[in-house]
């Protein structure tokens, strides 16, 4: 089965209006392999004391300006890495499942913008079909649905 956990970190927690900063993709019964990259993001308006992360961002994921200088890739050639690692990696025969914890209001959000632009980008020689069989699970609205616990963090549903 093409079963992926989606994770972005970005600069903001409006995905409208902010930037990823990380990507990673895992593939679910793939142990030995992840799809991680830090990515550069639009930089901050002139005047701001940072770079590229706010300061409260930092500290929710670790993720500094000077990482994003030393490591950061090009966001457009880290988006065609993640969707070449999910294409390798999938049989494509079959459906290919992207889960993320609140995807449907953050992760998705991301990941549809960057597919489009990946397919824009890329074009010709790319089957647009593939991309039109990917299915979206949140495990958020999935566990909102089977548990009745007070919190649907992570850890909880775990």
């Amino acid at each position: 089965m093409n079963l992926f956990v989606l994770d972005f970190e970005t600069t903001g927690l409006n995905p409208y209006q902010d930037d990823i900063i990380e990507m990673a993709v895992k593939k679910i019964g793939d142990d030995d392999n992840i799809f991680e990259r830090i990515v550069i993001p639009k930089k901050m308006p002139k005047g701001s004391l940072y770079t590229y992360v706010p300061p409260h961002i930092v500290k929710l994921t670790g993720i500094t300006d000077k990482m994003i200088k030393e490591k950061g890739i090009d966001k457009n050639v880290g988006i065609q890495h993640m969707f070449q690692y999910i294409l390798k990696k999938s049989n494509l025969d079959e459906n290919i499942y992207i889960i993320s914890h609140n995807g449907t209001v953050f992760d998705f959000i991301f990941f549809k913008r960057l597919l489009t632009n990946y397919i824009q980008k890329v074009g010709i020689g790319v089957d647009k079909d593939i991309f039109e069989n990917i299915k979206y699970l949140d495990t958020l609205l999935f566990s909102k649905s089977f548990l009745n616990i007070k919190s649907y963090s992570q850890k909880n549903i775990c």
